[in-house]
């Protein structure tokens, strides 16, 4: 069995009947006792593990949304163009789901009034498909290779609908086409939705870009609110990335490492660096259009990163920007740095270091600083 090799553990054995179950049983049928039964325990001994058909259920899920994303990383590490990006993305979810046949009954079916919660966990792996086929072809139409008119949310909408509809073909529709693999299935019906948004490439469509802010900043996102109402945040995050200058830096806060998110930044030429904190929180850092380049100053025994950073600001000029890691939040050194005439902004970071953005001096204005609260990672930046 695909979804779940290689554990012998008593938890993965119910999690295997589980999948066992959905791929052979109406889902009404799939009960904690069925399952117990073809595990060979008592239904106490289940609930040991699992306290509810529905936690069985959104462990599956939790388990596909895992391997699927490790398929999608490695997809996005080939930096394909953007349309073939989508071809391949749709293969795999097709693999994928031959391979672990009773999870689209699981994903199609209606579970909004008895389980909630496994609803809200569906619609936010749809959600994630969703909004990485919608920036592939937001980011095909900038390069040239969507059609001028195509709206890219209806193409991620149309995707989602192709790939649903050729699995339910396959449980609805009489011999012999459901003889042929998935894939096989999905080709000529892919083929289809390419030519329904490729274009030549449109040499003015490479340039148009949403206004951007006119210089670097520093900017935070918190991505748990959007993943707790079952949504997923790329798109939200990409277009925050979009309004931002050269040079920037955005921090997205998630319950998780979100990798491919990470290697489809890299691979759009963005900086991008993983930091884990305490409490499973993460954040993702994105240097808007080049590598990180922040003046490291974390092996600094104090005071010396303070007046690294006073050294440093004193030499730039007007306009001149300055980016330093710091190894906690610095409240000892900005009231020197305002009293110097700097801006500057500071976000903290979930593995309790900094980032500081200090631009040089102007002597005709008053200074301001910012500075997003210690407790922004647990209320949201």
């Amino acid at each position: 069995m695909a979804l779940l090799d290689g554990n012998p553990s008593r938890r993965n054995q119910i999690l295997a009947a589980t999948h066992q179950a959905l791929a052979a049983l109406p889902l009404p049928n799939v009960t904690t006792r069925e399952i117990a039964r073809r595990v060979g325990v008592t239904q106490p001994a289940l609930f040991r593990h699992f306290r509810s058909r529905q936690a069985l259920f959104l462990a599956l899920i939790d388990e596909s949304r895992r391997q699927l994303a490790l398929g999608v990383e490695a997809l996005l590490a080939q930096q394909h163009a953007p349309l073939q990006t989508c071809e391949l993305l749709a293969l795999h979810l097709a693999h994928h789901a031959r391979e672990n046949p009773g999870l689209p009954r699981l994903l199609l079916a209606d579970v909004s009034a008895d389980m909630p919660e496994l609803l809200k966990a569906i619609q936010q792996l749809t959600s994630m498909q969703w909004n990485l086929v919608h920036t592939l072809v937001a980011q095909g139409l900038r390069q040239g290779q969507v059609r001028a008119d195509c709206d890219s949310e209806a193409a991620a909408t149309l995707f989602i609908s192709m790939i649903q509809g050729v699995i339910l073909t396959g449980t609805t529709f009489p011999a012999p086409m459901p003889a042929a693999p998935l894939e096989q299935r999905l080709a000529p019906v892919l083929s289809l939705w390419h030519h329904a948004v490729a274009s030549q490439p449109v040499a003015h469509l490479a340039e148009a870009k949403p206004l951007v802010s006119a210089a670097p900043s520093l900017t935070s996102m918190d991505a748990r609110p959007l993943l707790a109402a079952g949504q997923d945040p790329l798109r939200t995050i990409m277009q925050q990335i979009d309004l931002l200058a050269k040079g920037s830096v955005l921090a997205v806060t998630a319950p998780f490492a979100p990798r491919p998110l990470l290697t489809l930044l890299a691979g759009q030429g963005h900086g991008v660096e993983l930091l884990q904190g305490s409490d499973n929180l993460w954040n993702l850092l994105v240097f808007i259009g080049a590598q990180p380049g922040y003046v490291d100053l974390r092996d600094f025994p104090p005071p010396e990163p303070m007046a690294e950073v006073l050294k440093r600001g004193a030499l730039l000029v007007p306009g001149a920007l300055l980016l330093a890691r710091l190894p906690h939040n610095p409240r000892m050194l900005l009231p020197h740095l305002s009293q110097r005439q700097h801006e500057f902004t500071v976000l903290e970071l979930v593995d309790g270091s900094a980032i500081l953005l200090l631009h040089g001096a102007r002597r005709s204005v008053a200074a301001h600083g910012s500075l997003i609260a210690p407790d922004a990672i647990n209320k949201g930046f």
